[in-house]
């Protein structure tokens, strides 16, 4: 099973501690930003294939992590 799928199943299984805890809507929301986007290695790869520089990859951390 593919790991969005195996996710997906599991936020179904925790789904009532998630929304007592008023967490639903955002756990689901970036599980739908990191599908769509990738996560951070993701990036950092996107980053180095565009010019093949350590800073480019330092600058779109930083500018992951500060937006």
């Amino acid at each position: 099973m593919p790991a969005r799928e195996q996710l997906g199943a599991l936020v179904q299984r925790v789904r009532p501690a998630l929304e007592s805890l008023g967490e639903y809507d955002r756990v689901t929301s970036e599980l739908d930003r990191v599908a769509a986007q990738g996560n951070g290695a993701i990036r950092q790869l996107r980053a180095w294939r565009e010019r093949g520089e350590v800073m480019d990859v330092i600058e779109a951390a930083a500018a992951a992590t500060l937006s």
